[in-house]
Parts: structure tokens; sequence; C-alpha cells
């Protein structure tokens, strides 16, 4: 896609740019307030490069936020403020940003990511379906379901706004649903048509009506365009180092001529040596063919700010009589350093100074995202161990339907994208499951958030293949192309030992009995997410009093150990062998001592073991 152009950037707030997050309502207000370029929102969004097909440029304005917090004309409100903030909207086209913006906005979260329009098919008498919809809405956007995201990114190409809104809801028949919009006699789709005319029918959707993108050609005065073209060096904080105190009102007089209208000139290296790392450019005036004094400061605050832990260094420019080769000299030896003549002209200056400025803010940003992504990686890790059943949980329902659970969970990067639980259906059955994600890292995360807020809505989770078809119906829509999820999903009696479990592209479960016999339970099939109709076949099997079930994922079959070859499931249903006793916690413990000591690392993929014994004691 076409970039907007460098010299004409959209950015027209002076905040420092970067990556904002937050979890409630207001901080998402306030980011959008000051004019963020790229926000991440909300305690359970990790995303999701795979999300924003349109590239992360320094112009863009780029939104992922929980679909409850995005649901309201306020927040819509907001986002049309902080996009004009980057555009210079006309007056006149302001209040038709909101509205369009409200309108998308809607149907992207209740009847993509909800799914709230099908409620009108099985209501007959409308003041019945009204009062449904409401109650439904405020409880669904409560639930996990409202966490799920809508992305919004905008971007200025050739003086028309493009703005495009994602969901991940199952989409709808574009064409037919647009016909009945421009149909005079259609009861619903009100909106859509008002949408369509106050954009004059610049709207268009894709990934089968997940995507809706709009254009918006902007209607600009001259002054708009001129303040829209500013330059770095009017807003920048600049210090300039004078050689001598008489240099003063001389370089007074050399930055404004520059344009150069936020500086301070010092005379004290002390001084600049402690205000120097907040600036954004540094000037050191030489007006002397002796050039060791600007090196003597040039190290002294180099080592100053390596003695204060300060990485982000700013850039300095030396404004020396003429090129001088010693001035040049000293450009070699200190990073984000120029030399700029006297003798330059107004223009040339003005290129060199601006080009610092650029590079410095460039890289400020960068850290600053960096930052921000640690952070929210770190936050979203944190979550991913919320959702994890607790091991005070896990003792509390062993000890009721006598087992022994016994758990190995760890991520090869910070996150992962395996995902595990155990839940009790009634006083005889628990449920459990083992699911890994295609890759790793930050997408893979989310799909196990994603899967969780859907195992939680779930009402059938003592039927493996009704819970198996929902999930793969709603993960077909949700994954990427080529991504899947391989799963175990089992429901255990506790009482009778009666396991019945569905399965796709999973190892296989193993069985070591009381005896020390190992047998391989199959668990394959169809992963979940590859086709939206796959046939959901169930098995089931009888467990003996003290059987250990082991369930894994393919991280422990399938990673090179350090003699190159790999375990598969004949060699993890060796090993498992090879344990002496009984037990979950001992059969993990050795299982897992083993592994790590033959691994090679580093392990590539997420580990997943659960142990349960049946029977307990």
């Amino acid at each position: 896609m076409k970039t907007h152009a460098k010299n004409t950037p959209l950015l027209a707030s002076t905040h420092l740019p970067g990556v904002v997050t937050g979890t409630t309502i207001e901080e998402l207000l306030n980011a959008l307030e000051t004019g963020s370029k790229r926000m991440i929102f909300g305690q359970y969004i990790t995303e999701m490069s795979r999300m924003l097909p349109i590239p992360n440029t320094s112009d863009i304005l780029q939104l992922v936020a929980e679909a409850r917090m995005l649901h309201g004309s306020t927040i819509a409100g907001h986002i049309a403020q902080t996009i004009n903030r980057r555009v210079d909207l006309a007056e006149s086209q302001k209040p038709a940003l909101r509205l369009v913006l409200a309108e998308l906005l809607q149907n992207s979260i209740e009847h993509g990511n909800l799914g709230l329009h099908l409620i009108r098919h099985d209501q007959v008498n409308e003041t019945e379906w009204f009062d449904k919809y409401q109650e439904t809405l405020r409880a669904t956007l409560a639930s996990p379901v409202g966490r799920i995201p809508v992305r919004i990114s905008c971007l200025e190409i050739d003086n028309v706004l493009h703005i495009e809104i994602e969901d991940r809801g199952m989409g709808f028949p574009v064409r037919q649903t647009l016909d009945k919009a421009q149909s005079p006699d259609s009861p619903t789709g009100r909106g859509l048509t008002l949408v369509m005319k106050l954009l004059k029918g610049m709207i268009t959707y894709a990934a089968g009506g997940r995507i809706v993108r709009i254009a918006m050609p902007l209607e600009r005065d001259s002054k708009s365009v001129q303040n829209s073209q500013t330059g770095l060096r009017h807003s920048s904080h600049i210090i300039i180092k004078a050689s001598q105190p008489t240099r003063v009102p001389v370089l007074e007089r050399i930055m404004r001529s520059l344009g150069c209208q936020q500086t301070e000139i010092l005379t004290s290296e002390s001084t600049l040596v402690e205000k120097g790392s907040k600036a954004s450019l540094i000037v050191l005036d030489a007006d002397t063919t002796n050039f060791a004094p600007i090196a003597y400061t040039l190290g002294n605050i180099r080592k100053k700010w390596q003695d204060k832990n300060i990485a982000q260094q700013t850039p300095v420019i030396i404004f020396s009589p003429r090129a001088q080769s010693a001035a040049c000299n000293l450009v070699l030896q200190y990073p984000k350093t120029d030399v700029i003549s006297a003798q330059s002209s107004t223009d040339e200056m003005v290129l060199r100074i601006e080009r610092m400025l650029e590079q410095h803010s460039s890289h400020a940003e960068l850290n600053t995202i960096t930052l921000q992504q640690q952070q929210e990686v770190e936050r979203t890790r944190n979550f991913q161990h919320h959702m994890m059943p607790k091991a005070a949980r896990i003792t509390e329902l062993a000890k009721q339907h006598t087992l022994q659970v016994a758990t190995s969970y760890q991520g090869c990067e910070t996150l992962a994208g395996d995902y595990w639980t155990m839940l009790e259906l009634n006083d005889h059955l628990i449920a459990f499951a083992v699911v890994d994600f295609t890759g790793h890292g930050v997408m893979a995360a989310l799909n196990t958030v994603q899967l969780h807020a859907l195992l939680e809505r779930e009402s059938a989770l003592d039927n493996p293949k009704i819970v198996a078809e929902n999930l793969n119906t709603h993960l077909h829509h949700l994954l990427g192309a080529g991504s899947f999820a391989s799963y175990v999903y089992g429901v255990l009696n506790t009482q009778t030992g009666e396991l019945e479990y569905a399965s796709g592209g999973a190892p296989p479960m193993m069985l070591k009995s009381a005896k020390g016999h190992v047998k391989e339970i199959p668990c394959n099939g169809i992963p979940l997410g590859l086709s939206e109709n796959i046939t959901i076949t169930t098995r089931k099997y009888e467990l003996d009093a003290r059987d250990t079930l082991i369930l894994v994922s393919d991280a422990i079959t399938d990673a090179p150990h350090q003699n190159g070859e790999r375990w598969g499931s004949a060699g993890l249903a060796r090993e498992l062998g090879r344990i002496t006793g009984n037990g979950a916690r001992n059969i993990l413990n050795q299982l897992m001592g083993t592994y790590h000591t033959s691994v090679r690392r580093p392990i590539p993929d997420d580990i997943t073991v659960v142990a349960l014994t049946w029977k307990n004691g």
C-alpha cells in the first residue's frame, strides 16, 4: 500500500507518540486524547500483527480494543476526534465521521463479534425481540466474549482518509445485506443506508464481511495543509552550548532564522550534562579552530550518561566556523553526531537539523513501543497463567474425585500457544482438555485467550462431540488461513472409570497401569479450525483403579534431543515404561527429569504435560 509522504506527517499533536495500554474506559479515553499513534488496549488483548494488514508506519492510527470498551457512541466520538488530529478534517466532515464510526462499530461488535443478529430470527413479537436483544447484549458484553477485540486503523493516502474496521465474527452475506439496506421497503439496515449515503458509496467489505473499509476525500484549506507540514525543529527542545557568553545573541539569531522555536542556550558544561539527556538535540558551538574543548565536552557528557544508565543518547550537532577536518574526525568517534559549517546555506542547515531530530524521534518512539510491548506481553503471560486451573482448585477437585493430578506447563517464549484445563461438571464427572495452536508467541497466545472464552460459554461440556464441533465452528472463522489447533477433550466418570473423548492431530494419550504396563490411546482426527465442517468421532475407554493417564503436547514427542533423535510416541512410551512406582506426581517428575536432561536447547515449542491417576490411594 502506498504510504503518506514523509514531509506531510499526519500526526499534528505535539505529544510523544507511542503505544498506550490501559484496562479501563477512562484510560482508553485518555490515550485517545493524547493523540498516540498506535494503541493496544485491554487487559486480555495481546496482538496481533496478523490482524494489521496496513503497514505499521508512523502516520497511521491503529487501535485494538476489547469489544465491550468500544461499545457506545462516546468512544466513537473520541476516536473521530483523534483521527481529526491526524488529518485536520473540515468542520462539515466531523459530524459525518462520528456518525459513520458509531454505526460501523456497533455493527462490528453486536452483529460481528457477538452474533446478536441471530436473535431476530427467534422472536416474532417486536417488543419481545427488543427486550431479549438488550438483555442478551448486556450479558454478552460482560462475558469473556466481550473481550474479543475490534481493530480500527486509519491512513491518509493522496488526500483521502482510509479507515478500516475488523471484527472477529463469522461474517455475513455481503451482497445480500447491502442490497437489502438500499431497498426502501426494508425494515432493517437503515443505519447502513445512512452510512452509504454519507460516504457516497465509498464503502467496501472484505473477508466475508468481517472487514469494512471506507474512504473519505478530505476537504482542507491552505492553513491546515501548512500546519501539517510543520517540521520537528519548530516543536523540539534544543539545547545550545555557547563557546563563550558573547556568542549567545549570535546563536539566538541563527536558531530563530532556522525556525528552532524551543531553544535553550547554556554556557555551563555541568548544566549541559544534567539537561542534555532530556533534550531532542544538543548544539555545540565551536567558534574556534581548536576542537579539543568540544572533544572533551562530548566525552564528558557521554560518560556521565553511561554512568546514569541513560540508554537513549541525545544527538549532537557541532556548529563549526567551517568544515574543519578535526570536527569531522569527532563525528567518526562519537555516534549520533554531525557537523554544520557556518558557511552552509539555511536550507542545508534546516535539512541537517531535521534529519537528526527525525532519527532521534524514531529511536525514542521505537524504545517506547518496545517497552510497552514488553509490558503488554508480561501482562498477557500473567493472564495466561491466570486462565489455567489454580493449584488449590486442582487439589480440591482431586480429593473430591479420588484422583491425583500433576501438570507441567512452560512456553518456549514468553507467551505460549498451549492451553490446558480441568473442569468439574458434577459430583461424578470431570472434563479435561489439552489444546496446542500452531506457532507460539503473541498470535498463538491470543488464540488461547479466545479458546478460554469460548469454553466458558459452552453449555454442553459433558458431551465431547458437541464441544469439539462448536469449538471448530468458531475457530475456523477466528484463526488465520493455515492455522489450526490439535486437541484432546475428554470427560471422565470418576465413579466408573469410563472415559469418553474427542481428539484431532494430537500425540496419543498414554496409559500406565498399576503394574507398569504402558499403552497408547490414539488421538488422531482432524484438528480444530482447518475446515468449517469436520466429522467428530468420539471414543470410549475404561480405566482401572490406579491407572495413570498422561496427555502431552507435541514438544514432548517432537523436540530433538542431544543425540539428534526425537522421542515420538514410541519413545515416550519407552520412557514411561522405565519409570518406577505409580502416581501422577511421581510419573511426571521422573518423565520431565529425563526429558530436560536429554532434550536439545533451546526447546522449539511450548510444553504441556497433564498426568491423572484415577482411584488414587
